[in-house]
């Protein structure tokens, strides 16, 4: 069967590199490598490549430390109107 393991969402310069990995491929380094690859791609065409999870997702943070990223943040931002 066919899955969508990735998507990429233009907007401007920067492109959203996401992945969603499936249970039984985690922690064999899959979301590494689909976010080094999609970094690579998007460099290749004048594209800058960004990411992002919820505050929580520990393992989503951890990838991206891994893959020599950073966080400007990981404060949750409520507004109450």
């Amino acid at each position: 069967m066919n899955r969508i393991i990735s998507d990429f969402t233009v907007e401007k310069a920067y492109v959203a590199c996401g992945e969603i990995v499936l249970e039984q491929h985690r922690r064999k380094g899959v979301a590494k490598s689909l976010q080094l690859n999609m970094a690579e791609i998007c460099r290749r065409n004048g594209l800058i490549p960004i990411g992002g999870c919820w505050y929580g997702n520990i393992a989503s943070k951890r990838t991206f430390d891994s893959c020599g990223r950073y966080s400007r943040t990981r404060l949750l931002n409520v507004t109450f109107m």
